[in-house]
């Protein structure tokens, strides 16, 4: 399989299957795959056409918690999927990396402290949205954060949406958000090459004393991040180029491990 990483997006025919619940397993052959840190995605050759080439990402969901995800809209900023009737999760974004990934090639491309703030920004606001209606991510690390691209913009998300579960109300019910949250910090922050970050280090332990990461924590998070942080996501293309360059997991043929996971 080639290093260049093509679209992860849906034929506009393949598609229009899956709003209307009509794609089947049937017409595709098993294709190769590629890994992006915790998540594998299919790239599935089409049996009536083998040349159309397409990118799936086939988690299971149950259906109360596709009913929820299905409330943040078709295509969040926040969240780089869409959920249909069936419960399909559809990848819609050009490039990616894990987390994991850009800081193992950070001796070629150190991450920049201050793009530490993008990240913490939009993992508060990803979170923030599942609260919203009714879900909690739980636990995750950094090989479930992703730098994605889509449209031209770049998102830090978090993958493995099918492990939220259902809450009552909009207030996570465990602290597993909170302390996956501070230990991935924690692991940034080891891995800058550079004088100490204060701001880091005051924002851990904001944290610290905190319980769990609901509405009255989020909001006083969210306070410690600049409001004018957009204007440097565009830096953010770098690492997708350093991990595409120095070292991303590039795949293979899906037979050879009994299929994505």
């Amino acid at each position: 399989m080639s290093g260049i990483m093509k679209p992860l997006q849906l034929l506009r025919n393949v598609r229009r299957d899956m709003i209307s619940g009509r794609l089947e397993d049937g017409d595709y052959n098993p294709g190769l795959y590629r890994t992006i840190g915790s998540v594998t995605y299919y790239i599935l050759p089409r049996r009536k056409n083998p040349r159309l080439n397409t990118f799936v990402l086939k988690k299971a969901v149950s259906t109360n918690i596709a009913e929820r995800l299905a409330d943040l809209g078709p295509v969040n900023t926040l969240f780089t999927f869409e959920v249909y009737a069936n419960a399909a999760i559809i990848p819609s974004f050009t490039d990616a990396a894990s987390l994991e990934d850009i800081l193992v090639v950070r001796a070629s491309w150190p991450f920049d402290p201050q793009h530490c703030r993008i990240l913490v920004a939009d993992i508060l606001a990803g979170l923030s949205s599942l609260h919203n209606v009714g879900l909690q991510r739980n636990s995750f690390d950094v090989r479930d954060i992703l730098l994605v691209c889509r449209d031209n913009t770049h998102f830090f998300q978090i993958a493995g949406i099918e492990y939220c579960t259902c809450i009552h109300g909009h207030e996570p019910t465990n602290s597993e958000e909170l302390q996956s949250l501070v230990a991935t910090l924690k692991y940034v922050y080891e891995r800058i090459e550079s004088s100490r970050i204060v701001w880091i280090e005051d924002f851990v332990r904001l944290l610290g004393a905190c319980e769990t990461l609901d509405s009255t924590s989020l909001k006083k998070a969210a306070r410690h991040v600049p409001e004018d942080i957009d204007q440097r996501r565009r830096e953010l293309e770098i690492y997708l180029h350093a991990v595409r360059i120095f070292g991303t997991t590039l795949g293979g043929n899906s037979t050879e491990k009994g299929g994505a996971e």
